[in-house]
């Protein structure tokens, strides 16, 4: 019983660590709400509106972790914290896809930044 608490305490740690290294990635952009279309970036974000971060003329999908809500910070240059996540959604036989893509797979694949802070740069 005891092996069992020690390892389960090593494995808890080692996926803190792990998480506290993902959270290194800044970016520095403008918060946008984007409605819905048959787009990949829209199907990535699984929601009728979203928020993208536009970084130059890069625009990331955000997956928003924090407390804040990102309509505060719409149209606002803003810092953020957090990481890049791989994202996949199961490709249902019926169902509606991206118009510039086909389902080649029984998994899309698409990238997300996960926010883990926020703040408002001038």
């Amino acid at each position: 019983m005891r092996k069992i608490v020690i390892i389960s305490l090593l494995l808890a740690l080692s996926s803190i660590s792990f998480a506290q290294k993902k959270a290194k990635t800044t970016l520095k952009g403008v918060i946008v709400q984007k409605p819905w279309t048959k787009s990949t970036q829209s199907y990535c974000a699984q929601g009728s509106a979203y928020f993208v971060i536009k970084v130059k003329d890069k625009e990331y999908v955000l997956e928003n972790q924090t407390n804040a809500l990102l309509d505060y910070f719409l149209n606002s240059r803003v810092e953020i914290k957090g990481y890049f996540r791989q994202k996949e959604i199961k490709n249902e036989p019926m169902g509606q896809y991206p118009i510039d893509t086909m389902p080649t797979d029984d998994v899309f694949r698409c990238t997300v930044f996960v926010v883990q802070s926020i703040e408002t740069k001038k």
